[in-house]
């Protein structure tokens, strides 16, 4: 299953049930970040950890993630703080 989140400090999760969580603020990223996101997320369902195995398979499915990585790493706080207001109503609207 996937879902959307307004997580405050993660992009994205895969939980030990194989649901994925996309934070909805990636609408706001360019479209290779939100790929890249979803990339990372779905190398969880086969392996559920960072390891070097992990990496691999992400780089086999991307291979420039760390271009994409870097990014999110740069511009992640900016691309949060840019939806200002916007981020607020959506939070309150994913409580209720």
């Amino acid at each position: 299953m996937m879902r959307i989140s307004s997580a405050k400090t993660r992009w994205g999760s895969c939980s030990r049930k194989r649901n994925i969580n996309l934070n909805w603020r990636l609408v706001f990223a360019p479209p290779a970040i939100l790929d890249y996101v979803i990339m990372h997320e779905l190398s969880h369902l086969t392996h559920m950890n960072h390891s070097k195995a992990f990496w691999k398979h992400v780089e086999e499915m991307m291979p420039d993630y760390k271009t994409h990585r870097t990014w999110l790493k740069k511009n992640g706080r900016t691309l949060s703080r840019a939806t200002g207001s916007l981020s607020q109503a959506v939070d309150t609207l994913m409580i209720n």
